[in-house]
């Protein structure tokens, strides 16, 4: 792998254990390279959604940055219809988006498991591909 590449089979690795922790709750996640939007690694890839959250994440951070707002730190999420959720991790040359049915993984498991989970797996991954 070259620099600053991420490690694909950490990256699969970090895809399923968030599918362990959240069980039937996630729907779908993919991680990003930023340079091209299209997913590399994924469960129940959505490549449209990846693209459209691609663009809003590059648009929110444009907006903080022109209206001097602190930048995104680690994550921002939305909270659909129908007891979904989005969560989208803004990391450096990766993106990471998840879909999840609150019904089946309550936000708490999302904010304080999950996510600091995947996070710290991703970011693993990324440092073991430099």
């Amino acid at each position: 792998m070259g620099p600053g590449l991420i490690n694909l089979e950490l990256a699969r690795r970090a895809v399923e254990r968030l599918r362990e922790t959240l069980g039937e709750g996630l729907i779908a996640t993919d991680v990003w390279l930023v340079e091209d939007a299209v997913p590399i690694v994924g469960f129940n890839s959505q490549p449209v959604a990846t693209a459209l959250f691609h663009q809003i994440t590059d648009s929110i951070q444009e907006t903080l940055a022109a209206s001097g707002f602190p930048a995104l730190s680690r994550y921002y999420l939305l909270d659909l219809e129908g007891d979904k959720l989005v969560a989208v991790l803004p990391m450096k040359r990766y993106r990471a988006g998840m879909l999840v049915d609150k019904k089946k993984s309550p936000l708490g498991v999302v904010v304080s498991v999950a996510l600091p989970r995947y996070l710290a797996l991703l970011d693993e991954a990324v440092r073991a591909g430099a």
